[in-house]
């Protein structure tokens, strides 16, 4: 039916995981992934061969089989459970999951058009269309993209209620009559990280280009934090004193933080600190990104922690390898093999002069 098992149990073989749920940008982040291996490759046999695939992937969102009921009115936003990367879920329309369902769309539209079906390829279009104009009306608040919900609304969670029995006891705040592990007005990280996975793979804009930036200034203003002194984090410690970093959320002052906030709120991630950084090189904050870079490093220098290993859930953590987009970021390097095409585009030269790695799966200079 599209859904995807989004923990791989090892060794191959062994079947898939049974848990009941997708993620959303796991979900998703797949469809991009497809899209982005064929640009990458050019290989019109392989798109061919896992179109059906991709193609259940994206309308699983409205699958009558998805009990999560993701956008089962078929309007290109998501409004019902979520799950996530932050390991609960989010229930209501917020740019972070959303995005990801428009960048899917959109690349599926693109994908179907150059197999000759379009009708999917219209279909998905206009749904991309669709949910971006409401998420750029509805979800930014002037300065950045929230989530929207009533907190104090115990019927979004009973509406899952036959499906999951026990899910007022997982997300119902009985003591503060509040939903817990949600975002609301806060300023997330990853708010529109979709538009970053967009740009690596040329895929076009997801979000306004203008709303964009200012979610990235906010992202910068509110999150980075320049000492840890005076951050308080109930949580995991990835970077302390008066060292500097980015926190996964924020609540500017006059927005109200929920009670129990969305999980590892008050944490600092090297994965999504590279990735936002890199995403504010690619829409000219470069000065920006690159002190936030600075940040990290200087959090792995060699003398307090091992420079070979940013941890983050655990040692050696892959989301930090995002750092690879800083090269393609600061390059402006792009490439898509379905048209031959290759180009450059420097955001920082040493005397009107520019050099650089490239890589691509046929070549590399």
């Amino acid at each position: 039916d599209g859904r995807i098992s989004f923990r791989l149990q090892l060794p191959l073989g062994r079947g898939q995981w049974e848990f009941p749920h997708a993620a959303v940008d796991g979900q998703f982040g797949s469809v991009i992934r497809a899209y982005a291996y064929w640009k990458f490759t050019g290989d019109d046999a392989w798109l061919k061969l896992n179109w059906q695939s991709i193609k259940k992937s994206i309308e699983y969102a409205w699958a009558e089989t998805n009990e999560d009921k993701w956008d089962l009115n078929k309007d290109g936003v998501l409004e019902g459970r979520q799950h996530h990367t932050l390991d609960m879920e989010l229930f209501g329309p917020n740019s972070w999951l959303t995005g990801f369902y428009l960048a899917a769309l959109k690349a599926g539209a693109e994908m179907a058009e150059y197999l000759g079906i379009h009708e999917e390829a219209e279909e998905h279009r206009g749904l991309f269309e669709k949910g971006r104009e409401w998420v750029d009306k509805h979800l930014f608040n002037g300065e950045y993209y929230h989530q929207l919900i009533n907190l104090k609304d115990k019927s979004i969670l009973e509406e899952f209620k036959s499906e999951d029995p026990q899910i007022l006891d997982t997300y119902w705040d009985e003591e503060h009559k509040e939903i817990k592990y949600q975002i609301a007005e806060g300023c997330l990280i990853d708010q529109v990280l979709a538009q970053w996975h967009a740009n690596i793979c040329n895929l076009g804009e997801i979000f306004s280009r203008e709303k964009t930036l200012k979610a990235l200034k906010s992202i910068y203003k509110y999150n980075f934090k320049r000492s840890m002194r005076d951050h308080f984090n109930p949580c995991r410690v990835f970077s302390l004193n008066n060292e500097a970093g980015v926190i996964i959320c924020s609540w500017p002052q006059g927005r109200g933080k929920p009670v129990i906030p969305i999980p590892y709120a008050e944490e600092t991630w090297c994965g999504t600190e590279y990735a936002v950084a890199s995403h504010m090189i690619q829409e000219g904050l470069v000065e920006e990104g690159l002190e936030i870079v600075e940040a990290v490093r200087n959090r792995y220098n060699g003398e307090n922690r091992n420079p070979w290993n940013e941890i983050e859930c655990g040692s050696n953590y892959s989301r930090s390898m995002s750092s690879y987009v800083l090269l393609l970021a600061l390059s402006g390097f792009k490439f898509d093999m379905t048209r031959s095409w290759m180009e450059f585009n420097p955001k920082i030269t040493v005397n009107g002069k520019f050099r650089c790695f490239w890589s691509t799966g046929t070549g590399w200079g």
